[in-house]
């Protein structure tokens, strides 16, 4: 067996096997890219929720602190139920799916809660339930519903950052 006759041999063996272990990899690229494209869409689908949230409950808020429109007792409660709610649901989710818990959203939930108590727990929305008017807030209780908004507002920020760096359950 001469030179020539090698070389053809084990390029009639190699040559295949090259080819089957480079479509190996493409496939398994391939699938990589899907799963990655997956979770990169699962994360920005759970940023964007949380996002959509804080952007409705700071809308709610602007009108109370900034505007300083009347507000109804019932309607202010009514909302702030929704948004416990909704917070909640989101919340649930995001754990589900997220590898480790975030705990910043245990702070927004525990500072929405407490935002929650100062609106209903304020003077002037006691006195407008028992006289069924609408009121206006009083500055201290804006002043403490924006500390409280800008609390929640950078532990969602946190909470997106993580979900951003985190791993997606399979």
């Amino acid at each position: 067996m001469d030179a020539n006759n090698i070389i053809l041999i084990i390029f009639h063996v190699l040559t295949p096997t090259v080819s089957l272990a480079a479509l190996i990899v493409s496939i398994i690229s391939l699938v990589l890219a899907k799963k990655r494209e997956k979770n990169r869409k699962l994360k920005d689908s759970l940023m964007g929720e949380l996002a959509t949230y804080y952007n409705s409950l700071r809308t709610f808020i602007f009108h109370y602190t900034e505007n300083k429109e009347k507000a109804n007792p019932q309607q202010i409660i009514s909302t702030l139920k929704y948004h416990s709610v909704q917070f909640s649901a989101i919340k649930s989710v995001v754990n589900e799916m997220v590898v480790d818990p975030i705990q910043d959203l245990d702070i927004v939930e525990a500072k929405f809660q407490e935002m929650r108590r100062v609106m209903t727990d304020a003077v002037e929305f006691i006195e407008a339930v028992s006289t069924k008017k609408d009121f206006v807030f009083a500055d201290g209780t804006v002043r403490e519903i924006e500390e409280l908004n800008a609390e929640i507002y950078k532990c969602i920020m946190k909470s997106q950052y993580k979900i951003n760096n985190t791993s997606i359950k399979q």
